[in-house]
């Protein structure tokens, strides 16, 4: 007697260029930060005709897992599996292996949390199991925060830029009295970006400070108080003052 097998379709090419290029059709991102208090990520875009922009954006948090039995999971109690699950909002699916061999000994559950990054984590810890463990690396994946929203969103970083050159690149160094944030103070600022701006700042007394200040309040108010979150704290107390 045959027996019928799955016939596993092999990825075409078109497809891996659809997932490389990002299926969505979103385009401009240049970063993207997440922030765990909120467990929002924002996209920072340059779009070329209406110009940094910063948007948030939510997902769901996710983790790819094989068979735990043998891990002692929750000290292999079903009760206390189910009462963390509900506690962390967790749900559990079970992929399409095709009935590929290697596919089902492999990650073939995707585990999610309604709730927070924090929460799908807390799901595996609390029950003895440490995602990043090397010796549990045969049996669950957990991404960092933005490759999994770029994953689950079907987006990718620099779609709709030919040229890598066409971005706007910018960096600065500080030079400080010490190295204590609260005792220590900024006395030289240098940037640099790749359209040919080069400009250092002294920053030494309150005429100097002054002079940055005024630069820095012709950036867009919501912009720079997002950006005030990312900068050293050397940054901040003068970023502070163009509010």
């Amino acid at each position: 007697m045959s027996q019928t097998k799955n016939k596993i379709k092999m990825v075409t090419t078109e497809q891996i260029e659809s997932f490389l290029l990002g299926e969505d059709d979103e385009k401009y991102i240049v970063a993207l930060e997440y922030d765990y208090r909120t467990d929002k990520v924002y996209k920072v875009i340059q779009d070329p005709d209406k110009g940094k922009q910063i948007k948030s954006d939510t997902f769901t948090p996710f983790a790819w897992v094989g068979d735990l039995r043998g891990k002692n999971f929750y000290n292999g109690s079903k009760a206390q599996q189910k009462d963390a699950m509900t506690h962390n909002g967790i749900m559990i699916e079970t992929l399409n292996t095709m009935g590929d061999p290697r596919m089902e000994s492999g990650l073939r559950y995707i585990v999610k949390s309604t709730k927070s990054y924090s929460s799908l984590v807390n799901f595996f810890r609390k029950g003895g199991l440490d995602p990043w463990s090397r010796d549990n690396s045969d049996c669950i994946t957990i991404l960092p925060p933005v490759e999994m929203y770029l994953v689950q969103k079907e987006k990718r970083l620099f779609k709709g830029f030919e040229e890598y050159d066409e971005l706007h690149r910018f960096v600065f160094d500080i030079e400080t009295t010490g190295l204590s944030p609260e005792t220590s103070k900024i006395f030289l600022i240098g940037m640099k970006d790749n359209k040919g701006y080069q400009k250092s700042l002294s920053a030494e007394n309150e005429e100097e400070e002054a002079k940055i200040i005024e630069l820095l309040k012709k950036e867009k108010q919501d912009i720079l108080i997002h950006d005030i979150k990312l900068a050293p704290v050397w940054i901040q107390k003068i970023m502070s003052k163009a509010l």
